[in-house]
């Protein structure tokens, strides 16, 4: 996806709020509540483990994405 200058803008901003460091922080809990349960759960219907790593691929992307986005901005 191309981002203009706007959105780009609107995403640093949103990377260096309150709100951000908050949604951050309750991903990586979930990301950890998550892999303990891929862990040390038993699973008879493999598509279960399917959905979990899922979840998971999906929510490390977003941290990814933002993080990176900061990582160009800084230079």
């Amino acid at each position: 996806m191309k981002l203009t200058k706007e959105d780009k803008a609107k995403l640093s901003a949103l990377a260096h709020s309150d709100g951000w460091l908050l949604i951050e922080g309750l991903t990586r809990e979930a990301l950890a509540s998550i892999t303990r349960r891929l862990q040390v759960e038993r699973f008879d219907d493999l598509s279960d483990i399917a959905r979990l790593q899922g979840e998971i691929t999906g929510m490390e992307r977003v941290l990814s994405y933002v993080n990176n986005r900061l990582d160009k901005e800084r230079g």
